[in-house]
Order: C-alpha cells, then structure tokens, then sequence
C-alpha cells in the first residue's frame, strides 16, 4: 500500500499572482527507483550525514513492497544506492512517509504511518523507529508502537523533530478523542522510550502532517490542515508542570491560502515560513487557487501578522501546489517545490512540478523557477522539502517518474 491517506481539498479564493522567471541552472538525476526488491515511491525529505550520504524513506517497496530506509552514497562513478531496512508491514510497521533525522552517533530516527500494534485499526496505528549502524548492516528497534483511541495518535507521517536533550517529537493525523489527531513525544528514559500525547486536537479536527519546528525557547510550531476555517498556524508551549499549551497564530480563510500541507521554516528572529497546497487566487482548479507562500511573524505586542510572500498561478511558467517543507537559504532566501505546474504536457496537463528559489528585495520577493520536471525520466511530482550542501546544491525527491516511474533523487546546482 503506497499511499495511506490523500486529503481531499475543497477552497474558494480570490487574488492576484505573478508570473517566475527561469533561470539557468543544472538538474541531474542522482537515482531512479526500480521494481523489484528497491525502495519505491519516495514522498519525503532528505537527510545528510557528515560524510556526504544522502538517507531517506519510501513509502513503498523494499523486500515486502511495505516500504524502506535507503541510503545513497556519492562515488567517482556517480551515487550509489542501498536498502537499509525494509519494513514487513507487520508489528515494524508499513509506509514509512516522514523521512529520517539523524542524532551524532549516526543513529536514524523516522515513524512508519502504519503496522505496529496490529490490535488498531487491525493494520495498525504506526510506530516510532530507530535504525542504528553496526558491523556489516543497520539494526532495527521498535521504539513505540501507536494504539489510537481517545489519548494516543494514529497515522504518524511528517519527520521527527529533537529537542535540546534529544527526545523526539511529531504529529499523528488520526487518533485521539475526536480523531483529529494528536501531538506526541517519545522520551528517553533510563527505563526506555516512553511516548505521551502532548496535545490532543479538538472536534474541529487537525490533520497536522507536516512535522515540526522549535524556536530557542522551546515552543513547538505547526500547521493542521483541517483546523478551522482552511488550516491554520499553531504554537505549543510547555508549561512548569510539564503540560503544553496550544494557540492559534493564523487562520486561513482562502484568499490568502488553503490547506497547508508542509511543516514551518523558522529563521533566528522567529519568523515561520510555510506554504498553503490551494487558495490565493483564481489560477487553479476553477477558482479554488494554486496555493501561496507565506510567512508568519510576531508583531511585538504578542499577537502575530501573516504575509503573503508569492502566489502560485500554475500553467507553463509556475508551479502549483506545493507539499514540502521550505529551505532557508542564505541572504534570506527560500527554496521549495510545487507537485505540480511548469507545463502542460506533463501529469494529465497539471504539469510535474517544479524546483523554485524566493528571494527577498524592497519591492517584495521575486520568484525564479530553478527546475520544470518535464517527463517521466526526469522524475516528476516532488511531494517533499529541499535540503542544501555546503556548495549550494539543492537535493530531493520526487514521488513519480525516473526509469521505472517509481520515484527518483535528484540534484539542483543553480
């Protein structure tokens, strides 16, 4: 099973877009996904390892076609590619969808969306995961497995995030008293990892599935998808006693975005950067919109301002429906992916997506189109966030095309 949940979206928005200039830059394909025992169908962000190695998930393939850990490893003859783990869909779980981080002792830390407690849901809720080097291979440890119901999550998919003493967070869409979804922390106990739902979304539901970000102080920021009116911006605050608050910083209302589907950037001042997978103006799907960037910042007087920063129109020239996690970049800039857009002739006219660079300037920020994934053997629907090497390149996935239209690793040098 590729794929456990696709959210439908239904938006009105209004407003008005410009059009991205091109910019000539290189794009490569590192790896294209095959049939058979390799991983398949890559949906999230990658992670780097000093050495240079690249480490991601698949939400399908691998031995048991239930998805896999792999590993890409640059040569003097190009990337070579490994399976790390493959997960059997039982009690290790199944659909990896979050990707991996990585602690200093080269430990791999992810969530699988489903398997694990096979009593829930009879497929199972998910599990927390950690894959640790040793001699010869990876060894696997089950972490925490999710039971659902009204106090734990069910369906884990963005990435993993640490906090300064190294225990981890993340987000479930199901689960919880209203199904709507949960915020959860797994510790690091002398006794073992022992999980809790830190904050548990109310009857006007969640779907928080973009992962993570902390600031300096040790609050938590978020996006839900589905939290009234069309998404919105949260923070979660940790109390003396140990129990977390949760604030609503912005809700969407359509004419500046919908939906938003990726996790939050944060830069040194607290800025958070995001993106809305709809809304913003009438370019896309009728009038429902092709989605914006955005930015949310505080005011000084403890409340919080959003901004619009770029408004997709879809069609040849931009991209559509973004997905991923944004990059902070240098001198401000940020870079992301569209799922779609940059063309006609690709995805059923909806285009495959592109790579795009936002850069600040007095008149507001200008948008450069960096990649248009043209076909198949190109790699086409990148669903998740950029990661940047020392040189400036850009690293991803795409979920669809390559050789075998099971997905791809690519490079961006711009």
């Amino acid at each position: 099973m590729r794929r456990i949940l696709k959210l439908g979206r239904v938006v009105l928005a209004a407003g008005l877009a410009v059009g991205a200039a091109q910019a000539a830059v290189k794009e490569k394909v590192l790896y294209s996904f095959h049939p058979g025992v390799d991983a398949q169908y890559p949906m999230a962000a990658l992670t780097f390892d000093p050495q240079g190695n690249l480490f991601g998930t698949s939400s399908g393939g691998g031995a048991y076609g239930n998805g896999a850990v792999f590993e890409l490893s640059p040569s003097a003859g190009g990337w070579t590619e490994q399976v790390l783990y493959s997960f059997t869909g039982n009690e290790d779980g199944y659909a990896p969808q979050g990707g991996v981080i990585r602690d200093k002792k080269g430990n791999l830390y992810g969530t699988a969306s489903g398997g694990g407690d096979l009593s829930c849901d009879t497929v199972g809720c998910g599990v927390v995961f950690e894959l640790s080097p040793k001699k010869g291979g990876w060894n696997y440890t089950r972490l925490y497995a999710f039971v659902g119901g009204d106090n734990d999550g069910d369906l884990p998919t963005g990435k993993l995030v640490f906090d300064a003493k190294g225990n981890l967070y993340g987000e479930t869409i199901h689960g919880g008293h209203f199904d709507g979804g949960v915020v959860f922390e797994v510790k690091h106990t002398k006794s073992g990892w022992q999980e809790r739902a830190i904050y548990i979304f109310d009857i006007s539901g969640g779907a928080a599935i973009g992962g993570l970000v902390f600031d300096k102080a040790g609050n938590l920021y978020g996006v839900a998808e589905l939290r009234s009116p069309e998404g919105t911006v949260f923070e979660l605050s940790e109390k003396k006693n140990g129990t977390w608050t949760e604030t609503d910083l912005f809700g969407f209302d359509g004419d500046d975005g919908s939906f938003p589907a990726a996790g939050l950037a944060i830069d040194s001042s607290a800025n958070l950067y995001g993106t809305t997978t709809l809304g913003g103006g009438p370019y896309c799907f009728g009038d429902y919109g092709c989605g914006n960037v955005f930015e949310v910042s505080p005011d000084g007087n403890g409340g919080w301002t959003e901004t619009t920063l770029h408004t997709f129109t879809g069609g040849e020239s931009d991209g559509q429906s973004p997905e991923g996690v944004l990059l902070l970049g240098p001198s401000g800039k940020l870079y992301g992916t569209t799922t779609e857009g940059g063309g006609d002739g690709c995805n059923y006219g909806f285009g495959c997506g592109i790579v795009f660079e936002l850069t600040p300037g007095k008149g507001g920020w200008k948008e450069t189109v960096l990649h248009r994934f043209r076909s198949a053997k190109d790699g086409k629907q990148p669903e998740a966030g950029l990661i940047r090497d020392s040189k400036g390149h850009l690293y991803g996935t795409t979920d669809f095309g390559g050789a075998s239209n099971l997905g791809t690793v690519f490079e961006v040098i711009p």
